[in-house]
C-alpha cells in the first residue's frame, strides 16, 4: 500500500529443487530495498540455512555500508557491470559515470569505470577512477578490496607479481567467484583453459570467460573447438556481437579470410557502433583491396566518436597513406593524431604514433629527425610500463640501428645489437620472442650492409616465423612497419641468383593461409618482382606486377622514383609485345 516495498525470497536446493528457507521483508519506499531489506533477508536466509546467529551478527555488514545508499546508484552500477561482461564499454561508461554522479564514494563502480576508461585508451581518467576505488575501500567487503588493491597493483603500480598474490588469495578465500578464476586466467603460471570453465562453469552466461576460452583454445591451434564454444555461446546470448567478433578474429588465424570477414560484419550488423571496421578494413588490406579498405576506415572515423575509436580510425588512415606511398599526406596526419593521444595521456597511442612518425621520416631520408621520433616512442613506451624499460631500451636501439645501418653507420648498429643482445637473457614470455626476432633481423641487414649476401641467405633460413598476431591496432601497425619480410629476397638478388630471388619474391607477394603470417603484403615487392620477370625475359608476368603495383601506388608522392620509372617500364614492354 502507497509507498510500501515488500520483497519475498525462496532458497531451493540446486539437486533436488526442495526449500531451503523462505524469507520475507518489507519497508517504506524504494530505497528501503537497500537500506533495510537486502541486511534483513541476508540474516534470515542466513540463520535458515545453519549458520550460527552470532557469527551472522558478528560477519554480516549493512548492505549501504559496503555499497551505496542510492538504489538508483545501484542500478545504473548492476547494468553498468552487466555491460562490462559483455565488453560495450561505451554503454558502460554512461550508465557507470551516472552511478558516480549519485554516490561518488561507489568504491566498486569506480573500480569497473577504470577498466572501462583502461579499454577506451582513457589514460588520465583510468588512473582517476583506480585512485577513488582504493580511496573508498573502507565501504566494500574483503572480497571487494582485495578485488581492488589487485586491479590496482596492475594497472597504476605495474606489479604483476603483487597482483597474482592478491588474486591467488582470492581463489583460497572465495573460490565461487568468477571474476577471480577469470582474472588468473591471463597469468602464464595458470592452466588459462582450466580458469576458464571454471569461471563458465560458476556462471554460464559470463561473456567475458566464455570469449576468452574461444581464444584459449584457438591458441591451442584448437581452432573447431573454439569456434564451437563461441557459437554456442552466441545461441545463448543472442543480440550480442562479441562472440561474432572474436569468430570474426578466429577465422583470421586460420586464413579463411572472407568468413572472417562475415563474421566482423555479423558484429556491426548486430550493434554498428562496434569496433570492428578497422579489422574488416585490414582483412581487405590483407586481400589488396585497397578501395575497401579505404572504405571501411573511413566508415570507422565517420561512425565510431569515441576517443580509442578515433584514434584508430586516424593512425590506421595515416598507415595506409603511408603504405601506399602517400608520406606527404601521412606526415601531415600526425599532428593530430598525437593531439589525440595527449588528450587522454595515452602514452601507448602516442609511442605507436612517433614510430609511425619515424618509418615516414626514414623513408623521406630525414635520418636525424627519425631517430628523435624513435627516442620519443621509446621515452613514452616507458612512461606507461615502466618495468618493461629494458625491453623497450633494446626494442628501440635496434630500430635505431636499422637507420644507421641506411647510413653505413656500421659500428654503432654493432654496438646497439650487442647491447640488445645482452638483454635478451632477462626477458621472458612475449617479450623474449619479438626481440629475439627483431635481433634476429638486424643481424641479417648488418651481414647485407657488410656484403655477406651468402651469410644472409644461411641466416634467413633459420628465422623463426613470427607469432600469432593479434588483430590489434597497436600490434598490426607495429608488426608491418619494423618487420619486414623481402631480406632473403634482396640477398639472393645481391648474390645474382635471380631464380631464387624470383622464388622467394613470389612467395612474399603471395596469402598462404597456412603460414601464420598476418602481414601485408608490401606492394613494393611486386615492383621488385616485376623487375625481375623483366630481366628473365618473363613480358607477361612483369606486366601484371607493374599494373599492380602502380594501380597500389596511384596516388604515391611525385618525388618517389619507383612509380615513374614503373611506368616507363610497363610503356616499353607494351610497345614491344
Amino acid at each position: 500500500m502507497g509507498d510500501m516495498f515488500a520483497t519475498d525470497v525462496k532458497v531451493l536446493d540446486v539437486e533436488s529443487k526442495a526449500l531451503l528457507k523462505s524469507a520475507s521483508s518489507k519497508g517504506e519506499g524504494v530505497g528501503s530495498i537497500l537500506k533495510v531489506q537486502i541486511d534483513e533477508l541476508g540474516k534470515q536466509i542466513a540463520t535458515g540455512i545453519g549458520l550460527p546467529e552470532a557469527q551472522v551478527v558478528q560477519e554480516q555488514k549493512p548492505i549501504t555500508d559496503v555499497t551505496t545508499t542510492s538504489m538508483q546508484a545501484y542500478n545504473y552500477f548492476v547494468h553498468g557491470r552487466q555491460h562490462v561482461e559483455r565488453l560495450y564499454h561505451v554503454d558502460a561508461r554512461r550508465l557507470l559515470e551516472k552511478a558516480i554522479q549519485l554516490d561518488s564514494t561507489f568504491a566498486m563502480a569506480h573500480f569497473y569505470l577504470a577498466y572501462v576508461y583502461s579499454s577506451l585508451g582513457e589514460t588520465k581518467l583510468r588512473r582517476s577512477a583506480f585512485e577513488n576505488a582504493m580511496k573508498y575501500t573502507e565501504r566494500t567487503t574483503r572480497k571487494e578490496r582485495l578485488i581492488i588493491e589487485s586491479g590496482y597493483a596492475r594497472s597504476i603500480l605495474g606489479d604483476r607479481q603483487k597482483q597474482y598474490k592478491l588474486l591467488k588469495l582470492l581463489e583460497r578465500e572465495f573460490p565461487k567467484d568468477k571474476m577471480v578464476h577469470y582474472a588468473l586466467s591471463f597469468f602464464p603460471q595458470e592452466d588459462s583453459i582450466s580458469q576458464l570453465e571454471q569461471a563458465t562453469s560458476l556462471d554460464p552466461t559470463f561473456e567475458m570467460a566464455a570469449i576468452m576460452l574461444g581464444y584459449a583454445y584457438a591458441r591451442r591451434g584448437e581452432y573447431s573447438r573454439a569456434i564451437e564454444v563461441l557459437e554456442r555461446y552466441a545461441k545463448a546470448s543472442p543480440g550480442n556481437a562479441n562472440p561474432f567478433d572474436t569468430m570474426g578474429e578466429i577465422y583470421f588465424w586460420m586464413g579463411n579470410l572472407d568468413e572472417s570477414i562475415r563474421k566482423f560484419k555479423e558484429a556491426v550488423d548486430i550493434k554498428p557502433d562496434w569496433s570492428a571496421h578497422y579489422r574488416i578494413a585490414y582483412i581487405y588490406a590483407v586481400q589488396e583491396d585497397y578501395e575497401e579498405a579505404l572504405k571501411w576506415n573511413e566508415k570507422h572515423l565517420s561512425d565510431l566518436k569515441s576517443a580509442d575509436e578515433q584514434y584508430e580510425a586516424r593512425i590506421w588512415r595515416c598507415f595506409y597513406e603511408r603504405w601506399l606511398g602517400s608520406n606527404t599526406l601521412a606526415l601531415q596526419e600526425v599532428p593530430a593524431i598525437l593531439d589525440l593521444a595527449r588528450k587522454t595521456s595515452n602514452h601507448s597511442w602516442e609511442a605507436t604514433t612517433y614510430s609511425l612518425r619515424a618509418n615516414i621520416l626514414v623513408e623521406r631520408k630525414q635520418f636525424d629527425a627519425a631517430r628523435n621520433a624513435i627516442k620519443e616512442a621509446n621515452r613514452l613506451a616507458k612512461a606507461d610500463f615502466p618495468a618493461n624499460a629494458a625491453y623497450y631500451d633494446a626494442f628501440f636501439a635496434l630500430i635505431g640501428a636499422e637507420v644507421d645501418l641506411l647510413e653505413g653507420r656500421i659500428a654503432s648498429a654493432g654496438k646497439a645489437l650487442s647491447e640488445a643482445s645482452s638483454t635478451l637473457p632477462k626477458l621472458s614470455g612475449v617479450y623474449s620472442v619479438w626481440l629475439t626476432f627483431l635481433i634476429h633481423q638486424v643481424q641479417g641487414e648488418l651481414l647485407m650492409a657488410q656484403g655477406m649476401y651468402g651469410e644472409v641467405i644461411r641466416h634467413e633460413k633459420l628465422r623463426s616465423p613470427l607469432p600469432e598476431q593479434s588483430l590489434s591496432t597497436n600490434n598490426m601497425i607495429w608488426i608491418n612497419l619494423n618487420f619486414r619480410s623481402d631480406r632473403l629476397a634482396k640477398a639472393y638478388v645481391a648474390k645474382g641468383d635471380l631464380d631464387s630471388a624470383v622464388v622467394e619474391y613470389e612467395r612474399i607477394t603471395k596469402f598462404n593461409p597456412a603460414d601464420k603470417d598476418r602481414r601485408l603484403i608490401n606492394p613494393l615487392h611486386r615492383y621488385e618482382l616485376a623487375k625481375l620477370y623483366e630481366k628473365k625475359g618473363l613480358k607477361e608476368k612483369a606486366v601484371e606486377q607493374y599494373e599492380k603495383f602502380l594501380s597500389r601506388w596511384k596516388d604515391a608522392d611525385k618525388e618517389l622514383p619507383e612509380p615513374p620509372d614503373a611506368r616507363k617500364r610497363l610503356a616499353s614492354l607494351m610497345g614491344k609485345k
